[in-house]
């Protein structure tokens, strides 16, 4: 999360920090402060990003909570203009994936990938609008599609149906948000070099019976 008192701003980062890191480090360097959030269990490596953001000169801090929990998010949106000042933008980045034939879908494989990547999403974005429209100062809205929310992975069908979704509410919120100046959108990456995209072509190569990297090159070649 972003805040914007005179002179800098805010932004409070609602991310997995092991992923997110990179994108923290840049809006530092854009002069923003930044609020960082995870759960628990990826503490040290958000205190790592926090770190990082300080030694560039900005404010930062770590606030743990589970985007999938409205309250939590509305605290942590609360102590990030407590600590940091009016809120700026919100990053909403958060999201889990799951390789897995869609016969073997189980009701909880769903509930769980929307809860994370489609609930996280809508308590980020809605959480941080409020406290935008009280601040009667505008701001910006950021949440994470992916290429999947244009063309689907087989494998990957509950993963691919969660970035459809954040990418139809995201356009939802742009018209609804666009009278208070809050600008709203979803930024929909490739394959990115992180942890958990090495994970997703470790499974679909198995289930491929292909090596490391070939699932992932022939998608993208798919989607050319």
């Amino acid at each position: 999360m972003s805040h914007q008192p005179p002179g800098t701003k805010n932004v409070p980062q609602l991310s997995p920090a092991q992923h997110a890191g990179s994108i923290a480090l840049r809006l530092a360097q854009d002069g923003y402060d930044i609020c960082v959030n995870d759960i628990p269990a990826h503490a040290s490596e958000a205190q790592a990003v926090v770190q990082e953001i300080t030694h560039l000169g900005r404010s930062a801090l770590f606030v743990p909570a589970d985007v999938s929990v409205l309250s939590e998010v509305q605290n942590l949106v609360q102590t990030s203009v407590d600590k940091l000042g009016p809120l700026n933008t919100m990053v909403a980045n958060a999201g889990i994936a799951q390789v897995k034939p869609l016969l073997d879908l189980t009701e909880q494989d769903l509930k769980r990938m929307f809860e994370v990547n489609v609930y996280g999403v809508f308590n980020s974005y809605t959480t941080a609008a409020t406290q935008m429209i009280s601040q009667r100062t505008g701001g910006k809205l950021l949440g994470a599609a992916s290429i999947v929310a244009f063309k689907p992975f087989a494998l990957l069908s509950h993963y691919s149906a969660s970035k459809w979704a954040v990418r139809g509410m995201t356009q939802a919120f742009a018209m609804e948000m666009a009278e208070h100046k809050i600008t709203v959108n979803a930024y929909a990456p490739g394959i990115v070099g992180t942890a958990m995209w090495d994970l997703i072509d470790e499974e679909l190569g198995k289930k491929k019976g292909v090596g490391k990297g070939e699932t992932i090159k022939s998608e993208e070649r798919s989607s050319e």
